[in-house]
């Protein structure tokens, strides 16, 4: 029966279904539904693939050719050999015939090597051929496209899905090829022999399992040496992909291209090896199969007697099932390997499907060398073409000044920096220097004007040296050192085991927050922008270092147009002119005194910023108004707020903390004074969903002034947070100091809660009523 015999009654016993059904069904089970081509769009692609290496194409076809010549012929020779020569004992017609069954199984064997030779470079040509279109296109994809799609599943692409293509490429394609022509020239002869024979044979192929043992012990090495290859090129990938704005600001395609094809070169090499000896050991593993038949035939035919049937057409009969039932197996084996390989295919090409970034202009026009002004004229843009971040926003930067863009979380404060570094485009209206439009400049001029320091820096997995070199490839090592002076990071660098040498190690890990953003400070600086992009530039740090770098940033960026986004508006006390961004829109702007004297959005935030950034000396005066503004203490006498105040604790916690679980009681009153947290709610499916985001001045956990209730709500950390906090029996111990304070906050809580608990239940009976 065979293999795949087996496996087909395993399957039929187990599922009622063939192995290569089952293999199917499985396939849609785990993808959602059907995969939308068939195996023909495989098979065509690859041929179309194969035909531009046309030498390594002529080379497959003609072994092929010469293999299943020799298939088919082979029956017809053994019928000629027993009937012409065993039968009349003609030594001469056995010995010719014998002759051409010796020099066909030769050249076959021959040419059988010659196609294993040339998979094992035809494949991985082809599949290096997809990842560099690939890697060339998340290079150029546009960024909005790419800011919406997900990083992991880009990155499968080029792990799971080129590993089901690579198996249907080098084993199901390619032998569906040979094994389908085989079958049908199998077929063919077998109506030129007795249809009604019936005959079973049992051939000894000991041999043929001990002949491969040498080449498989090392068709195992070069399997694992292959995968340590492909996680190499994996993190090329991700790290690309991760370091997009980087690469794009400061014109690193090429490098990074070019670090690639270095590596699929190294991968070629190793899949090479992988495939020729793997495919050798299946190649001996045949040679011994038919070692062993022409062994048994040669005895066969000196013994065999006159019959019914002519000795030569049994024979002939026999092989020829053997034949067919090789092939056919064969082809049932690799279809599961066909199908997986269509699938993987589709979510490749769907990558490639994705519109690059708009084309530079033909003639790109000039700002004719220094940007004396930057505008946003009427500006709207959006993610998903739908829900607007930004909405007709202007603004107005005489150069060289110094502006910050401050607003709530969520306000479109990041996304006019993606504008002007030209990674998005305007849905409607103009971003200019000088009054051209970035789009009318080109790519390359608007990357030599700005650079940038984000807030999370990623440092390329290289030396110190080159990762300040990124911001200027043909800098020297004088050029980079003197960066770094700028930088004050010169004497950490120098404590360095290997100095400028050193590894940062994977996203620059093995150096801290600060010695991070220094280093992207320092490649700014070897940049020479004339505009310095900061994104939340020391957001990320502790404040020790936040003070520092700032120091840092003012002193490299003199002379320097700055355009600054934060969240931290100490920040702006330093600033020519503050931009005041709400909901998409320019709600303010002006000097940090002028927008606190106007009392607005501004002051309001800057109210939060001074709670937020106090540590252990926050103006009693301001924290007291902020509390007397929360809903359920508005109108509440000070007095009560400040015993309150009073008997609150502070406390420090950890990013990913979570502070308040959905389903449990409401155990303690918070207030955050420093940092940010997420707001969800939990989904029927017991996921979550984000609603909001708190930051330094809100209050969460007020249910707690309720004798028995449970939160609706999961809070947990974003970032590092100082919290100002009070147990459930110490604030109901307060209220009770007060009972006309107690009953008006409970009542309002508990119509809340009560509101709150009527809108859960209604969801989830809404939920049980939807069809299964």
């Amino acid at each position: 029966m065979g293999i795949a015999g087996t496996a087909d009654s395993a399957s039929q016993a187990a599922a009622g279904l063939s192995a290569a059904a089952l293999e199917l069904k499985w396939q849609e089970a785990s993808n959602g539904g059907p995969v939308r081509k068939g195996p023909v769009h495989l098979v065509m692609w690859v041929a179309r693939a194969a035909a531009q290496h046309r030498v390594l194409l002529f080379w497959f076809l003609l072994a092929n050719a010469v293999q299943i010549l020799y298939a088919v012929t082979v029956p017809v020779l053994l019928q000629s050999l027993f009937d012409k020569g065993i039968k009349p004992s003609d030594v001469e017609a056995i010995s010719l015939y014998l002759a051409y069954l010796t020099l066909g199984f030769l050249a076959a064997s021959g040419f059988g090597v010659v196609l294993d030779y040339t998979l094992a470079k035809l494949g991985p040509r082809i599949l290096n051929d997809l990842r560099e279109r690939m890697f060339r296109k998340i290079n150029a994809i546009d960024a909005r496209e790419l800011a919406s799609s997900s990083t992991d599943e880009i990155i499968a692409h080029f792990s799971n899905d080129i590993t089901v293509v690579e198996k249907a490429v080098i084993w199901a394609v390619p032998g569906l090829f040979s094994k389908g022509l085989m079958l049908i020239g199998s077929v063919v002869v077998a109506f030129t022999l007795d249809w009604q024979l019936a005959i079973v044979t049992l051939v000894t192929l000991i041999f043929a399992f001990w002949l491969p043992r040498g080449v498989s012990k090392r068709a195992v090495r070069y399997n694992y040496e292959r995968g340590a290859k492909d996680a190499r090129l994996a993190q090329i990938v991700k790290e690309t992909l991760l370091m997009q704005r980087v690469i794009r600001i400061f014109g690193l395609r090429d490098l990074r291209s070019t670090l690639f094809a270095g590596q699929i070169g190294q991968v070629f090499t190793a899949s090479y090896h992988q495939y020729f000896s793997s495919g050798l050991v299946g190649r001996l593993t045949s040679f011994g199969v038919s070692a062993a038949q022409l062994l048994v035939i040669g005895l066969g035919a000196v013994q065999s007697v006159d019959g019914l049937v002519s000795s030569g057409t049994i024979v002939a009969f026999i092989t020829l099932l053997i034949t067919i039932g090789g092939a056919a197996g064969f082809i049932g084996a690799q279809l599961p390997l066909l199908i997986q390989g269509v699938g993987g295919l589709e979510r490749a090409q769907d990558l490639l499907a994705k519109p690059d970034a708009a084309p530079d202009p033909e003639r790109p026009e000039s700002i004719g060398g220094v940007v004396h002004s930057l505008q946003f004229d009427e500006v709207s843009f959006s993610y998903d073409g739908s829900s607007p971040v930004l909405d007709k926003i202007s603004l107005t930067i005489d150069c060289p000044r110094r502006v910050m863009v401050v607003g709530p979380s969520g306000s479109g404060k990041s996304t006019i920096l993606r504008l002007i570094e030209n990674q998005f485009s305007p849905g409607s209206g103009h971003v200019r220097f000088n009054g051209v439009d970035l789009r009318l400049l080109g790519e390359a001029q608007v990357r030599s004007l700005i650079s940038l320091v984000p807030q999370d820096t990623m440092l390329f997995q290289t030396s110190v040296r080159e990762n300040i070199r990124m911001g200027k490839l043909d800098a020297t090592d004088a050029e980079v050192e003197a960066a770094a002076k700028a930088a004050d990071i010169h004497p950490i660098i120098m404590s360095l085991p290997d100095g400028y040498d050193t590894n940062v190690g994977e996203a620059g890990n093995k150096l801290s927050g600060g010695q991070r953003q220094r280093l992207a400070i320092a490649r700014a600086i070897l940049h020479n922008p004339q505009i310095m992009l900061l994104d939340e530039a020391t957001s990320a740090l502790d404040p020790a270092s936040r003070v520092a770098v700032e120091a840092t940033l003012r002193k490299v960026t003199a002379g320097r147009t700055v355009v600054s986004v934060t969240h931290d508006l100490t920040q702006c006390e330093h600033a020519d002119l503050v931009y005041v961004v709400k909901a998409g829109r320019v709600v303010e702007s002006g000097t940090h005194q002028a927008l606190l004297a106007a009392d607005g959005v501004y002051a309001d935030l800057w109210q939060r910023s001074v709670i937020a950034g106090a540590e252990g000396a926050v103006p009693r005066d301001q924290l007291l108004d902020r509390l007397r503004k929360r809903p359920i203490l508005k109108g509440v006498p000070a007095d009560f707020v400040e015993r309150l105040l009073a008997r609150m604790t502070v406390e420090a916690v950890a990013p990913d903390t979570v502070l308040i679980e959905d389903g449990k009681p409401a155990d303690r009153l918070i207030v955050i004074t420093q940092g940010e947290v997420q707001q969800s709610i939990r989904l029927s499916d017991g996921t979550f969903m984000a609603v909001e985001a708190l930051e330094a001045g809100d209050t969460i956990g007020e249910y707690a002034a309720l004798e028995n209730a449970e939160e609706f709500t999961r809070v947990v950390t974003r970032k590092a947070c100082q919290l100002l906090t009070i147990d459930r029996a110490a604030l109901r111990a307060l209220l009770a100091e007060d009972p006309d304070i107690e009953q008006r906050i409970v009542t309002i809580l508990a119509a809340r809660h009560e509101a709150m608990t009527q809108y859960c239940a209604w969801q989830t009976l809404q939920q049980h009523a939807r069809p299964q």
